[in-house]
């Protein structure tokens, strides 16, 4: 209320000596101080209210603050689910209609090509109707890419939700196996540019490893010799980075001057994965710790 007078205080000042108890009893808290520098008790105007207050036990408060304070986490949680999932049903409808478009752009050229073939006159009407088609599929597929990334900031929204108040022996980032195209690749929510750091992916299960095999990375293990070779290193960091000063005139047609492209060389990434659940901390200082939970555990 006005000047940081709560209930309580209202009620203990007027000497509601009920109010007061209902109020304790669905945890108000006697211990907060108003504007004047006053607490309820302080300004109970009956002696009733004033013993009431004295005697309360403040643990009970506590708990109730507690349980509260858990139940509003729990329906934001709720609530940011009941969001992620209709925008993820509605990206999922718009990749569906963009699907259907391709489809349909397709089956028109197809005729086009046979009208053509055939000579049956009626070209330009083919054609407005591919250009119609392409129109088509321009729009869906702009709306498409904006709900994806609509989906990838719910996605933002709910992990960090889910997050709130959970223990966690190492700072940094969260995430499951399936949010680490969010984290890793698209960098939602800009964590990674913020703060300045390359990865330390913290995954016991080895999930992660076989996540970016399968985005066509350039992965080197440290626990194999032929991995840790200079040549090995020198390729899978020229290979990554497409920069000319590792060039030798012995590389291959991928290492050719035309394949150094600032659209290539400004996606690069540098990964460091470790099975290790307490990495070392020279490691945690120099990167950025990204652990990966288990699907039950990230939802918990």
């Amino acid at each position: 209320g006005a000047f940081n007078r709560t209930p309580l205080y209202r009620a203990a000042f007027g000497g509601h000596l009920a109010a007061v108890e209902l109020l304790l009893q669905h945890g108000a808290d006697p211990r907060l101080y108003a504007d004047d520098g006053n607490t309820p008790e302080q300004v109970a105007s009956l002696d009733g209210v004033v013993a009431i207050l004295s005697a309360w036990d403040v643990t009970l408060t506590d708990t109730m603050l507690q349980k509260m304070e858990a139940e509003q986490q729990r329906r934001a949680q709720q609530n940011q689910r009941h969001q992620e999932a209709e925008v993820r049903q509605h990206t999922a409808s718009l990749l569906s209609q963009l699907q259907q478009a391709y489809a349909e752009l397709n089956r028109r050229i197809t005729a086009h090509d046979k009208c053509q073939r055939k000579q049956m006159g009626n070209a330009e009407l083919t054609l407005h109707a591919i250009a119609d088609a392409e129109g088509l599929v321009e729009k869906l597929r702009i709306a498409a890419e904006e709900a994806e990334e609509k989906l990838s900031l719910a996605r933002l929204k709910l992990r960090e939700q889910m997050q709130e108040g959970l223990p966690s022996e190492i700072p940094g980032l969260q995430c499951s196996v399936q949010e680490l195209d969010d984290v890793l690749m698209k960098d939602v929510g800009g964590k990674m540019q913020a703060d300045g750091r390359w990865p330390l992916i913290i995954d016991p299960s080895g999930q992660a490893a076989i996540f970016l095999r399968y985005r066509d990375t350039n992965y080197l293990n440290t626990a194999n010799p032929a991995d840790m070779a200079v040549e090995a290193i020198r390729l899978a960091l020229l290979g990554s980075l497409r920069y000319r000063s590792l060039l030798r005139t012995t590389d291959g047609p991928e290492y050719a001057e035309t394949e150094f492209r600032v659209s290539r060389m400004e996606k690069f990434r540098l990964f460091v994965v470790t099975k290790r659940h307490h990495p070392p901390e020279e490691l945690l200082q120099a990167f950025l710790p990204v652990q990966v939970l288990l699907s039950g555990m990230a939802r918990r």
